[in-house]
């Protein structure tokens, strides 16, 4: 019995596709002034706004170990919410960097479970309010 070949999700085609009522989910890590040195992102602009960005298992020059990237032990992994005012022609959110919420986590399941928990929570919201 031949199975069904699955049908993969549709893309999205463009940021515009955010207010449009999608999740845009970005390439490129939405914060964090050593980003370039995380081995881990995740970057979601939500429909109302908002936009929640995760970075994590950073390694700084030289460093063979992740270095946390907080003052909190184990937090090697951060997700952090944003108001999100458009997109630059490089697709880069541009948001105020006043952080709205912050997580921390020591792994990556975790951090993946809580940025996802995170944009349901914040694509939930009236950014007016």
């Amino acid at each position: 019995m031949k199975h069904p070949t699955p049908t993969p999700p549709q893309p999205i085609k463009a940021p515009q596709d955010a207010t449009e009522g999608a999740w845009y989910y970005g390439g490129y890590p939405g914060h964090f002034i050593g980003s370039h040195n995380c081995r881990y992102s995740l970057n979601t602009i939500l429909p109302n706004g908002f936009q929640v960005s995760t970075v994590g298992d950073y390694h700084p020059s030289n460093c063979k170990e992740p270095v946390t990237l907080s003052i909190i032990a184990d937090s090697l992994f951060e997700t952090m919410v944003f108001r999100c005012e458009g997109m630059d022609d490089d697709l880069n959110a541009i948001n105020d960097l006043h952080a709205l919420e912050t997580q921390h986590y020591a792994d990556s399941r975790d951090a993946e479970r809580g940025h996802h928990a995170m944009c349901v929570k914040w694509a939930a919201k009236d950014p007016h309010a």
